[in-house]
């Protein structure tokens, strides 16, 4: 048994408790997307090499009725700093989403990358370009009651990614950026670091 940190605990129950509720059923249709960190288009934009297979994919969800949720890290605002500049960037992916928005199907999740989203001051057009709401976490409740899904970003058992993010998104900013671009891997990032993600991963569970 791991240490389980009583701050940790709390994050993740405060998230879970703030969760957003949606209906799962038979005739549910969901498509999760996470992390696509869509950047501003430079060299450092790991979204670029599959936006076209993401607006191939999202708009084949979109005319098959399926409701968008996006787990965390939608946009990359840790890299940069101007909502405007991604929107810029990627106008079709924002037309796409902008079209699930109409049709009452797209609800968003803030991971640590985008964590500024759950701020009342940033949720408003200038995230996506239209009013849209950012939550800690959705939770699919089960109609049937057997086993209801909730869904979250791993970063709310992170200390370094959570709490102290303004901390980690300077280093990534400054210092990790530049060395990106060498290959050198963000040690922040669990995603990047298999201890990290292990131990994420068994505070989740």
């Amino acid at each position: 048994m791991i240490p389980f940190p009583s701050c940790c605990q709390m994050r993740i129950w405060k998230a879970f408790r703030s969760a957003l509720c949606l209906p799962l059923d038979s005739d549910s249709r969901y498509v999760l997307f996470s992390d696509c960190h869509r950047g501003i288009g430079n060299a450092n934009d790991n979204f670029l090499k599959n936006e076209y297979l993401y607006l191939a994919a999202l708009n084949d969800y979109y005319q098959k009725g399926f409701t968008y949720l996006e787990l965390g890290d939608g946009d990359e605002l840790w890299e940069n700093r101007s909502m405007k500049q991604i929107r810029e960037a990627h106008p079709q992916c924002f037309e796409l989403l902008s079209s699930f928005h109409r049709s009452g199907k797209l609800y968003t999740v803030y991971g640590n990358h985008d964590i500024v989203k759950k701020y009342p001051v940033f949720s408003s057009s200038d995230s996506v370009g239209f009013p849209l709401p950012c939550y800690s976490g959705i939770i699919l409740k089960d109609a049937q009651g057997k086993k209801d899904v909730y869904l979250t970003h791993g970063h709310q058992c992170d200390i370094l990614n959570s709490t102290l993010w303004p901390l980690s998104r300077f280093l990534v900013r400054f210092l990790w950026k530049p060395l990106e671009k060498l290959g050198i891997p963000d040690p922040t990032s669990a995603a990047k670091n298999n201890t990290r993600k292990k131990r994420s991963e068994r505070r989740l569970t």
